[in-house]
């Protein structure tokens, strides 16, 4: 999987309900899904469909709307429900990580599910209660503040327990490295054994947001928040009012 495709197959980078795939981007709006095209920095609409309120969270695979709030739903371009989950998610925050392999990866208080993404069934679940999870391929990060796991498919790699605090965590995109933001330290990880193998310490706040590779080495975008300015955050976004800068590290494994 190349960096391109890796990037345009995660979430939108800033907001919670859009989802982007390729030239293509799938946005809640008001009760309904709008699917754009995006070219030379023009958008246009190529579908509209109304959906309701009750879903929270958007995933686009270029043929098919996956939507999760209390449950999951999944719906073609014309707005026909191809399935709805058999589970439900009880603080209807239920969000979508990440599709790969037929599998729609969904984050949850109780943990990871992992459902077909031809029928909705879930193929497996992974049971923790994390503060944050990413994926990469079949393996699934969790973290909260004080460990870090990985899981390839429903199997425990490994477990590290530390004064991590993670602000942030994500995988390179070939899925061989782990990246967390931990305070103002960047750790870089092996991913199957939760290894330390380098890191980076700045003068901010480090939060990771995408690593790929180009030839033998690894750059990581993040941003670094100046300490001092999440004292302007305000209670409806933590990133309100906050200054940032944007910021590419380099990684060389030894």
């Amino acid at each position: 999987m190349d960096c391109k495709t890796y990037v345009a197959g995660m979430p939108t980078l800033s907001v919670d309900d859009e989802w982007a795939h390729g030239n293509y981007v799938a946005s809640l709006e008001d009760g309904k899904v709008v699917i754009y095209e995006k070219e030379n920095g023009l958008k246009r609409t190529v579908a509209e469909i109304s959906v309701g309120d009750e879903f929270k969270r958007v995933a686009f695979d270029g043929k098919t709307v996956y939507l999760c709030g209390d449950y999951c739903e999944a719906l073609s371009l014309d707005g026909r429900v191809i399935w709805t989950s058999p589970v439900s998610f009880d603080d209807g925050e239920a969000t979508p990580l990440g599709l790969e392999g037929g599998l729609l990866f969904v984050l949850n208080d109780d943990g990871v599910y992992a459902l077909s993404s031809s029928n909705g069934s879930v193929v497996y679940k992974i049971d923790a209660k994390p503060d944050g999870a990413a994926y990469c391929g079949k393996k699934v990060a969790l973290w909260k503040d004080d460990w870090v796991a990985v899981y390839d498919g429903k199997e425990l790699l490994w477990n590290a327990t530390a004064d991590w605090a993670p602000l942030k965590v994500v995988f390179s995109d070939d899925c061989k490295y782990l990246f967390v933001g931990s305070g103002v330290t960047l750790y870089a990880l092996g991913a199957a054994t939760g290894k330390v193998v380098d890191h980076y310490t700045a003068s901010n706040l480090v939060v990771p947001l995408v690593a790929c590779r180009a030839s033998d080495v690894y750059g990581i975008l993040g941003i670094e928040i100046p300490p001092s300015s999440l004292k302007l955050a305000t209670s409806d976004s933590l990133l309100d009012g906050i200054s940032m800068l944007v910021v590419v590290y380099a990684f060389q494994p030894s």
